[in-house]
């Protein structure tokens, strides 16, 4: 379990990061579908604990509770995430 230090520093790399707010919605029905975990991680290339981290920040868009044991996000609002880190690097 990493420690509060390390927590500390991961929000502190992630200060000038804005904080998503109500990524657009496309439209597009590929766009508005629900992704689970193993595709979240392999699109934004962050482990678990740093996602919750961030969203806990207000720097990562919500899960949303699909149903009793399954969380998964909008791909809408992950694409969105990832232009926004793309426009400012």
């Amino acid at each position: 379990m990493p420690s509060a230090d390390v927590a500390k520093r991961e929000v502190r790399k992630m200060k000038n990061i804005r904080p998503v707010a109500g990524a657009p919605h496309t439209g597009d029905a590929e766009s508005d579908r629900f992704i689970r975990e193993p595709e979240c991680r392999r699109l934004t290339g962050l482990s678990r604990p740093t996602r919750w981290r961030l969203e806990r920040a207000g720097l990562f868009p919500r899960s949303r509770q699909l149903s009793a044991n399954a969380k998964g996000w909008l791909l809408s609002e992950i694409r969105a995430w990832i232009a926004e880190r793309a426009q400012a690097a």
